[in-house]
């Protein structure tokens, strides 16, 4: 993309990049720096983020539309009203939006069908961790509160005066997705 075609003006001052197309791109590489640096939790720390945009040429599109802002923060909150149907930021955290959110973004044009799909998998491979190590651990999580327990001392009472009741029988199947009791 030419200088020419993703500059805009205001006042006195040109900036350079900040398209809506830049900020597609910019969406694009967090969620492929999430999916390689944090797949297991979707947690990106913004300096983790920073160091991999930093990789890329200074006039990739991602550089351009952080750049007209300062600093990824200061992009984040001018434009929050995409970031935040995608990403959750906290502090210096930027998190991944559950899936119902992601739809929305999507079908308000903020995130491509295909990075939808990547997204996705994303929380599907998160999920899946999650209840492996449930598993491993002899924990499950409760159909009543949500908490995670563990199952070996399950008589505590700490679910509204109650046990817990188990949320997945382990037993049941290979893939622990496929594990959710009726």
């Amino acid at each position: 993309m030419s200088k020419a075609a993703s500059s805009r003006q205001t006042g006195d001052k040109v900036f350079v990049g900040g398209s809506p197309a830049d900020r597609a791109v910019l969406i694009s590489d967090i969620i492929q720096c999430m999916q390689q640096k944090a797949p297991k939790n979707l947690l990106l720390p913004l300096a983790t983020l920073s160091e991999f945009l930093h990789q890329q040429p200074p006039l990739s599109p991602s550089n351009l539309y952080r750049k007209q802002y300062g600093n990824l923060e200061h992009a984040f909150s001018v434009d929050k009203a995409v970031f935040n149907t995608i990403f959750t930021l906290d502090t210096s955290v930027l998190g991944l939006k559950p899936m119902a959110s992601l739809q929305t973004a999507a079908q308000a044009g903020h995130l491509s069908a295909s990075l939808l799909a990547q997204c996705q998998k994303m929380h599907t491979f998160k999920r899946t961790h999650d209840l492996n190590t449930l598993k491993i651990n002899d924990k499950n999580e409760c159909k009543r509160c949500g908490e995670a327990y563990s199952t070996l001392i399950n008589n505590q009472k700490l679910c509204g005066g109650q046990d817990h009741q188990p949320r997945f029988d382990f037993e049941r199947h290979a893939d622990p997705l496929q594990c959710e009791i009726p």
